[in-house]
């Protein structure tokens, strides 16, 4: 019999976007150019980082969107 251990599958390395490519992603994603499934096969990245990409863009955009303009008191 074997292992559990030998017929586990490799990992492929984890793959970090730079910020400029996280920025060409989620613009691509979010003008329709391409769905998230499209963006992950085109990044070499999962679906789910895609869609954490998306999520914290998003974020970041309404955080310094709600910044009142102006000097602090």
């Amino acid at each position: 019999m074997s292992s559990a251990g030998a017929m586990r599958e490799e990992r492929k390395p984890r793959r970090v976007l730079p910020p400029s490519e996280k920025w060409e992603l989620f613009v691509s994603v979010l003008s329709g150019q391409f769905t998230q499934r499209e963006a992950a096969a085109k990044w070499r990245v999962d679906r789910t980082t895609v869609a954490a990409i998306c999520r914290s863009a998003k974020q970041g955009a309404l955080t310094a969107l709600s910044v009142t303009p102006g000097r602090p008191g």
